[in-house]
């Protein structure tokens, strides 16, 4: 199947469909951008319900989950360095391994 096949996509989506948390869309609503919710990208998204909105949010959430990888990876980084005789620095020099 080829990916830029965008009219399979919907019914890749729905296949998946009971897994929308793992997409990271919670609200059926999206939030601050009402108008987003009645955008499709052609008139199978639409049968799935798959506004613009919906991917939006996804993709937001993946950026946020992304994010805080880095964030967690960074602070056990500074914590192997800067506290490396506490016992919290050990921890962290173990978890950098």
């Amino acid at each position: 199947m080829p990916i830029y096949n965008f009219r399979l996509i919907p019914y890749l989506y729905d296949a998946f469909k009971p897994a929308l948390v793992s997409h990271l869309i919670v609200f059926d609503e999206t939030p601050m951008l009402p108008l987003l919710d009645k955008e499709f990208f052609n008139k199978n998204y639409g049968y799935y319900k798959l506004s613009v909105g919906r991917l939006l949010q996804s993709a937001v959430g993946i950026v946020a989950v992304f994010l805080l990888v880095i964030i967690a990876n960074v602070v056990v980084f500074l914590l192997s360095k800067l506290l490396k005789e506490k016992t919290i620095g050990i921890w962290a020099e173990k978890a950098m391994i």
